[in-house]
């Protein structure tokens, strides 16, 4: 969405002497696209929205009943095949039959070997994870659904970091500076920013959140209008909101 037509529906705000509000504005953020690799039905569906993860946590868990049988069976297989291959090396007289068995004996073993390593990593595939920390802030996934290879699953704000670019009128860029507190009205909800940098050429700021009650991952996403006013009178903003770990 075009930030000069979202923010027609962000709050107009009516700046004191010594605000800057932006001429247009929205939330960014890094958004991960988790789909499975294999395709199958949802089995379970381990997360809900707003739910902060860690990387390699597990969030849809295909159905591996098909697999788990297609383990057992290859693994008994290979087992048998390698009993096989052990028995068909003991002593006999060079050139017997015996001889003319060891091949056949190690081309079945290595067949049954790879059934067996495949069905495995088919299993560890049922297993769909997050790829890095971050939040849930969509959940496509349904049980019981077919799903299919690269399908998304699940939508994850990456490190649960979220960020403002503004953008403002030349003259009024001249102003600002980087540290300056801002208010950000979004989603409802006003929050505190400070400016991080600037970017002249493009008559843009960029701002990043600063500690509140509020986490602004928890109501707020990617692509939301925003309407920003800079305070270039006051004290320079604290500390950013903390990165999830």
């Amino acid at each position: 969405m075009d930030n000069e037509v979202a923010m027609s529906s962000a709050p107009r705000l009516y700046p004191s002497p010594g605000q800057i509000t932006a001429r247009s504005a929205g939330i960014e953020g890094q958004v991960v696209t988790v789909s499975p690799l294999i395709r199958g039905s949802v089995d379970r569906v381990l997360v809900v929205e707003n739910q902060l993860v860690g990387k390699g946590a597990l969030l849809v868990e295909l159905d591996h009943g098909e697999i788990d049988r297609t383990i057992a069976v290859s693994s008994a297989q290979f087992d048998a095949a390698s009993l096989g291959s052990v028995a068909g090396q003991a002593p006999g007289r060079a050139g017997g039959p015996e001889d003319a068995a060891v091949p056949s004996e190690s081309v079945r073993r290595s067949r049954a070997r790879n059934r067996y390593l495949l069905a495995r990593l088919w299993r560890l595939n049922a297993d769909v994870v997050a790829p890095v920390d971050g939040r849930v802030i969509g959940i496509e996934a349904r049980p019981r659904e077919l799903v299919g290879i690269a399908q998304p699953l699940v939508t994850l704000l990456q490190s649960d970091e979220l960020w403002i670019v503004a953008s403002f009128d030349r003259g009024a860029l001249e102003r600002i500076r980087a540290g300056q507190r801002a208010s950000v009205h979004a989603a409802g909800a006003v929050f505190t920013a400070r400016v991080d940098s600037i970017a002249p050429a493009d008559g843009q700021a960029l701002l990043e959140f600063v500690e509140s009650a509020v986490e602004p991952g928890a109501v707020l996403r990617p692509g939301a209008p925003a309407a920003v006013t800079v305070d270039t009178r006051g004290p320079r903003a604290g500390k950013p909101t903390a990165r999830a770990t």
